[in-house]
């Protein structure tokens, strides 16, 4: 399933250099949350990959950690997954990694723009499919009773504008307003809220995740797919809530797509992208045109990226770092 398939969505590309002068190994940051302090397991197959083909040392550092961010050519962002808990110090931190010297993946820019899901309206303008989705601005009073009537939509998904890993996410119809008022309240109380028809193609067909890195020529190249799968009974795909993922080659028409869209959100990003992963949901007809790839999400900030569904992907993240600091080899 592996590609050098490049999307053609170029992107300013300035190489980092490594510091030879001294003969040290090139030291790299992977930035995670405390609660996963040391790398994923996932991660960690990419880091193996780096380090032997490379001269690099990598240290995973808690983003939030009292560090010197400075000491580091780069810091990678990998699971930082508590960011959306505290998204103005999330923010804060990525300028100030960037002030240090430290060259951000992805920059500090890319993750302003990525950490709302206000961006999704700006690729929808751009002409992505995009899955409809209503704002509901903080501190407004909603009836969703109505506004599902309104759309026309039996059942919908409502979620936090700043979320990440399905938090404070819930599926609701008709029936289910009342049990969640408590939770929209919370939600609006805090930020803004979206809501989303739910589709159930998600559970009889899945959802995709194409995953794509920088490819040395300006453009992203996709590397490889997987389909995630609910648990019975459940909407969310994440693994926490019983959900799975496995490797599957798209059909060329459908890969066609998920360029275009890669290609999009590389030209509107505000920052050249190491790293892209999007999630989306071939349409059966109600929402968009039947076999349309309509577009939920596209994770800039700290995706996971299934490496260990490709045996070729660790290396193709890998190259594509050691491209971007001009690594000498191990």
């Amino acid at each position: 399933m592996a590609g050098a398939r490049s999307t053609g969505a170029s992107f300013a590309r300035t190489p980092v250099p490594a510091d030879r002068r001294t003969g040290e190994p090139t030291l790299i940051a992977v930035a995670t949350d405390r609660k996963t302090s040391s790398a994923t397991e996932d991660d960690a197959l990419a880091i193996q990959r780096l380090t032997a083909r490379w001269r690099v040392q990598v240290e995973p550092v808690p983003w939030d950690a009292p560090a010197d961010w400075g000491r580091y050519a780069a810091v990678l962002i990998r699971s930082t997954w508590d960011y959306h808990l505290r998204p103005s110090a999330f923010l804060a931190w990525a300028e100030l990694v960037e002030r240090s010297g430290a060259v951000l993946w992805n920059p500090a820019s890319v993750v302003r723009w990525n950490a709302d899901k206000r961006y999704l309206a700006d690729l929808a303008r751009a002409g992505v499919p995009v899955i409809p989705t209503e704002r509901i601005p903080r501190g407004t009073t909603v009836q969703l009773g109505q506004l599902l009537e309104r759309l026309g939509w039996e059942q919908a998904i409502v979620k936090p504008a700043v979320s990440a890993g399905s938090y404070r996410t819930v599926r609701l119809g008709p029936d289910d307003l009342g049990d969640s008022a408590p939770l929209i309240r919370a939600i609006l109380e805090e930020t803004d809220a979206l809501v989303q028809p739910f589709l159930p193609e998600v559970c009889s067909e899945g959802e995709w995740s194409f995953i794509y890195f920088a490819d040395g020529n300006g453009a992203l190249a996709f590397s490889h797919a997987v389909l995630k799968r609910p648990a019975p009974a459940d909407f969310r795909v994440q693994s926490d809530y019983g959900g799975t993922a496995e490797a599957v080659a798209p059909p060329p028409s459908l890969l066609r797509q998920a360029d275009a869209a890669v290609a999009t959100i590389a030209r509107l990003a505000p920052g050249p992208l190491l790293y892209a992963r999007i999630d989306g949901v071939v349409s059966a007809g109600t929402h968009g045109p039947a076999g349309t790839l309509l577009l939920m999400e596209a994770e800039l900030i700290e995706p996971a990226l299934f490496f260990a569904t490709d045996a070729g992907a660790a290396d193709r993240f890998a190259d594509a770092v050691a491209r971007r600091l001009a690594l000498a080899p191990a």
